[in-house]
């Protein structure tokens, strides 16, 4: 319950960052790769969506917009996953644990993907 509740929270923040943010560098600018044991690297929307807010998350918590996935672990998905032919979440959940190297200091994240009802993607992070 208490998990619940804190991801719903830093969910809450990581939005109101989103709008609030004015530029933000692109994953597409840094030529990230996500490795094939994650789920998002088979979605491309979802992909996108999932570095676009890893980027956000770094820069508003680390002031850091350099970095890289070192390491997908601990990958699950609901029996119910599925994906729009854009690869972006249609039903279910996936959780991953992502390790990235943000400005040579290794993080580890939590990643919960939810479909948003709108052709998008939630993406809540914790910081692990």
């Amino acid at each position: 319950m208490q998990r619940n509740v804190l991801v719903k929270n830093h969910l809450l923040i990581l939005f109101s960052m989103l709008f609030l943010t004015a530029c933000v560098t692109t994953p597409s600018e840094s030529n990230i790769t996500i490795p094939k044991q994650s789920v998002a690297s088979q979605a491309p929307a979802l992909a996108n969506d999932v570095l676009n807010n890893i980027t956000v998350y770094l820069q508003q918590n680390f002031q850091c917009d350099k970095w890289h996935i070192t390491n997908v672990q601990h990958v699950s998905a609901d029996a119910q996953i599925a994906f729009t032919k854009e690869g972006q979440i249609y039903s279910g959940k996936v959780a991953e644990t992502w390790s990235v190297n943000q400005c040579g200091s290794e993080l580890d994240l939590d990643l919960v993907m939810t479909p948003d009802g709108k052709g998008g993607s939630y993406v809540a992070i914790v910081k692990l």
